[in-house]
């Protein structure tokens, strides 16, 4: 009994701690007007942006956001009850020699109504919890950061809505197919919206599928705040009503040197390419 205890606690000792934050390397479309931009990280909390893979949760927000948008109301036929025209016994019920035939409007005749064909008055929404839809979004984030796709930028930098300068800017640096742009900055909304290749969305609009669906995610930190606002409100940790909560702020991690080497040469993105 007592070498059973000692070997529990042993194998306790022995799991791995997730650490507290996971920090991602700040990098710039544009350089800011102030000058130099030091190398920096953003500390983003565990609990929601390195997640374990869950296809089946990631599964069932995408069937959800598919079938809610799907256009129910193109599809539709007339049964025997719409088609236009007289309802009266086309001949006797005995007597003519023929089979027996009610209305006109019979699903067996021409021009006659259709049975059981498409209607629009089907409800393709397919509802789907607040904290599975919190939880396939922590999925989907953690995957884009475990595999590289996810980029985290201080702000655009983008003074004027110029289409053709930012999309030369993107084409440099990679981020001109199918990327997605997660930001309330209506200057790179205006010069985006002509791109057919980017999506830009607010953090209120983005959807799980939004995420998997793009190569690249591209997020401000701005948008981080409030999409983890959003994140933690869907699955029940804290309120509604309260207010936003601190602000991810820039910092250096406290890494050895050739894990911060690392991760300098890592957030290398605009520097070296101007």
């Amino acid at each position: 009994m007592q070498g059973s205890k000692i070997l529990g606690i042993a194998r306790a000792s022995t799991t791995p701690i997730a650490p507290p934050f996971v920090h991602l390397p700040l990098r710039h479309l544009f350089h800011p007007k102030s000058g130099f931009v030091e190398k920096q990280a953003v500390p983003l909390p565990s609990d929601a942006f390195n997640a374990p893979l869950r296809r089946d949760i990631l599964h069932s927000c995408v069937r959800s956001f598919l079938f809610s948008n799907r256009d129910g109301t193109i599809a539709h036929v007339k049964n025997r009850h719409e088609v236009a025209g007289s309802h009266r016994k086309q001949r006797p019920q005995k007597g003519t020699g023929h089979s027996r035939m009610g209305t006109k409007q019979s699903p067996l005749l021409v021009g006659g109504g259709q049975a059981h064909g498409p209607r629009n008055t089907r409800n393709w929404k397919r509802k789907v919890n607040k904290k599975v839809w919190a939880l396939g979004m922590k999925v989907a984030l953690s995957d884009k950061i475990r595999s590289g796709e996810l980029v985290a930028i201080p702000a655009s930098h983008l003074d004027i809505p110029r289409t053709n300068k930012l999309s030369r800017q993107l084409s440099n640096l990679g981020l001109l197919d199918r990327t997605l742009f997660v930001s309330s900055d209506i200057t790179l909304h205006l010069a985006s919206r002509n791109i057919p290749t980017i999506d830009t969305l607010t953090p209120e609009e983005v959807d799980v599928y939004d995420v998997l669906r793009a190569k690249k995610v591209v997020v401000d930190v701005q948008a981080l705040n409030s999409l983890y606002h959003k994140i933690q409100i869907k699955a029940g940790e804290i309120e509604g009503s309260v207010e936003e909560p601190e602000e991810f702020g820039f910092e250096t991690p406290a890494l050895t040197e050739q894990e911060e080497q690392a991760l300098l040469e890592k957030a290398d993105f605009v520097l070296n390419k101007q």
